[in-house]
């Protein structure tokens, strides 16, 4: 499972919906606030998601792949920056109970 999250962030692969992570990269704010399943795939953590089982997960030896892999770790920054974006501007994630909080540990685990 963990091959394809590599693949997937080295842009070779693809993910549950046949999407590329470039694919991923260029939505835009709306499409990243209602679409809940691509967080899974461009921030990855070593547990199964709670919010959606099916999505894969990292074994620990791929941790180091990503590192070393130059091209994955610029995806990761990238989706950093497109996710930075969203939320610096806005303190609506801010408030007591808002579904962006369990996104953002997400980001924070990851990376």
């Amino acid at each position: 499972m963990s091959q394809v999250i590599l693949e997937f962030l080295e842009g070779d692969g693809v993910d549950h919906r046949g999407r590329k992570v470039s694919d991923i990269l260029a939505f835009t704010h709306e499409d990243l606030e209602c679409d809940h399943e691509f967080i899974q795939w461009l921030f990855p953590l070593l547990e199964p998601s709670q919010m959606v089982p099916s999505a894969p997960f990292l074994e620990e030896q791929y941790i180091t792949l990503i590192k070393s892999s130059i091209t994955a770790k610029v995806s990761l920054e990238k989706g950093l920056l497109m996710m930075s974006s969203i939320y610096s501007p806005t303190r609506q994630w801010l408030h007591e109970g808002d579904h962006n909080h369990r996104r953002i540990t997400r980001i924070l685990k990851s990376t």
